[in-house]
């Protein structure tokens, strides 16, 4: 059995946006190379694994892999390009290889205040019914004309 070669991650590097929707950026280098890619996000720093592919009808061979390389490498290159592109603002690291943006915190915050104010007002009016309702009715009832009773 082989052992998968191993390539790290620089931590300035959004994982999510390296691997692409629905894998987009790996699985076309895995496939014109005839190998298997996987992210190992649990080892720090995160690290690409690449192993030869079975399925795979291109003969085996240590070029397969080292071009596997080659082309995470240029991946990592052109992202990393991307990441320090983007407004730093806009991004804030939280952990290990993922942002959150500040807007969304804020967001958060709207609408957590949002759900209390509600609650206030509903319990505002449940307690402004109960001491009112009752001559509310009554002076319905006197204003009402007789033909309704």
């Amino acid at each position: 059995m082989q052992t998968p070669t191993k390539i790290n991650i620089p931590k300035h590097i959004d994982i999510g946006r390296l691997i692409g929707r629905d894998g987009r950026n790996l699985k076309p280098i895995a496939k014109k190379t005839g190998t298997y890619i996987s992210v190992n996000t649990i080892a720090i720093p995160a690290k690409f694994e690449i192993k030869l592919d079975n399925k795979s009808t291109l003969p085996p061979s240590k070029e397969r892999i080292k071009e596997a390389i080659d082309k995470l490498e240029a991946l990592l290159k052109i992202k990393g390009n991307e990441m320090q592109s983007l407004p730093e603002k806009k991004k804030k690291k939280v952990s290990n290889n993922y942002y959150k943006h500040k807007q969304s915190k804020e967001i958060e915050i709207e609408r957590k205040e949002r759900k209390t104010s509600e609650r206030e007002m509903k319990y505002m009016i449940k307690s402004h019914t109960k001491s009112h309702g009752q001559c509310n009715k009554q002076k319905a009832k006197r204003d009402a004309p007789l033909a309704e009773y």
